[in-house]
């Protein structure tokens, strides 16, 4: 299956041409009339008047656009605050959000989203996510390490618990 289709024909009138021979046929003007005189297609200028929904061209997402939108920003988020997440993480994300949902996915329960899933998710995000390239371990490691980091974790941790209110949610126990 071609990833990127590119259409062959484009539609031969605007959205403004649209938009007039719609107000045109609500004030009582033959929808037939109207169609041939803007050259827009019956079926589409009827749709209009209508008011029925149409979809995006191409291919229809299993995600809307806010659902796609909110697992962007969390992944931002994770990011932000030290967890930055990579292609598994979102199929994963993805898949488990389908799950939770109960919705229907042209894809495995088991195994989530494919590449190509992945990939057009990155495509139609790529203005808000970004990928980076990890730092070696050795150099993590010896940066971890250092006192102010360590007093910058909690304090970043301690916003996040002020900002969400969850100083009273759970106790957390930490062993050092």
């Amino acid at each position: 299956m071609v990833r990127n289709y590119k259409r062959k024909t484009e539609r031969k009138y605007s959205d403004h041409d649209l938009q007039a021979a719609v107000d045109k046929v609500c004030d009582g003007e033959s929808l037939t009339t109207i169609a041939r005189q803007y050259g827009i297609p019956p079926s589409s200028l009827s749709d209009n008047v209508h008011g029925r929904s149409k979809k995006n061209r191409g291919g229809q997402t299993v995600l809307s656009q806010k659902e796609e939108e909110n697992i962007a920003t969390a992944l931002v988020y994770a990011a932000q605050y030290g967890w930055p997440q990579d292609r598994k993480d979102l199929a994963k994300m993805v898949g488990q959000y389908c799950i939770l949902l109960k919705r229907k996915t042209p894809w495995n329960e088991e195994k989530g989203p494919g590449i190509y899933f992945i990939q057009g998710f990155e495509k139609r995000w790529e203005k808000t996510l970004s990928k980076r390239k990890t730092e070696t371990l050795t150099t993590a490691r010896k940066k971890a390490m250092s006192e102010d980091v360590i007093d910058d974790f909690f304090s970043m941790l301690s916003s996040i618990y002020d900002q969400h209110g969850l100083h009273d949610k759970r106790k957390i126990s930490i062993y050092i």
